[in-house]
């Protein structure tokens, strides 16, 4: 699970350093492609609408697998931070400038970007849904940590012990699944991401 999990944040993480490294890249612009009323977030029909302008095919199942995952609220919203997530690397804090619009060359690596989302999280709910037609549960794999909730540092000791992570690796996991300010990590949060998001079998 968490090989899979980290090669595939690893294809992600390449395809967002490339995105920031376009001279044009700046937050302000990405921000309005989605958020175009300026309201502060991103409904699902806001996402949609702006995939379309962008050529980007997807099925309604995969943009609720994205707002369920990246929505710390588990609502059909991305805040401007939330939304964000998705195009940052992972604890990069940079501020990238004002709004400019993109050149061709960007919005071609934004697609991309978004692509690898989509098929991140369709690769990731077949796994869930194996998970459980398998009869894994979460609770059972919870027990590793050997408390509820555990925080991070905890983790990471249990991480180190069973496989070859790196800390920015056990720092992603950890924020993967916690959604909550509060450091640490609930039986609840680790279910919500590891049982099956959707009813469609993919």
């Amino acid at each position: 699970m968490l090989t899979v999990m980290l090669e595939l944040q690893d294809l992600i993480d390449k395809v967002k350093k490339k995105l920031i490294s376009c001279p044009d890249f700046n937050t302000d612009f990405l921000i309005k492609i989605f958020d175009q009323n300026s309201l502060g977030f991103t409904t699902e029909s806001d996402f949609i609408e702006s995939l379309e302008v962008l050529r980007i095919s997807y099925t309604k199942e995969e943009i609720q697998l994205i707002f369920y995952h990246y929505s710390k609220t588990y609502n059909k919203r991305l805040t401007n931070s939330e939304l964000l997530s998705l195009f940052l690397p992972y604890l990069d804090k940079k501020d990238y400038g004002k709004s400019k619009e993109f050149c061709v060359k960007t919005l071609e690596i934004l697609r991309e970007l978004l692509e690898k989302h989509i098929q991140h999280e369709v690769i990731m709910e077949k796994y869930r849904q194996l998970w459980k037609r398998q009869g894994h549960k979460p609770e059972v794999v919870f027990r590793v940590f050997g408390k509820n909730p555990v925080c991070q540092e905890e983790i990471n000791q249990v991480l180190y012990r069973v496989r070859d992570v790196t800390y920015r690796d056990t720092c992603w996991i950890f924020q993967y699944f916690n959604k909550s300010p509060d450091e640490t990590l609930t039986l609840e949060e680790f279910s919500k991401e590891y049982l099956p998001k959707c009813f469609k079998r993919l």
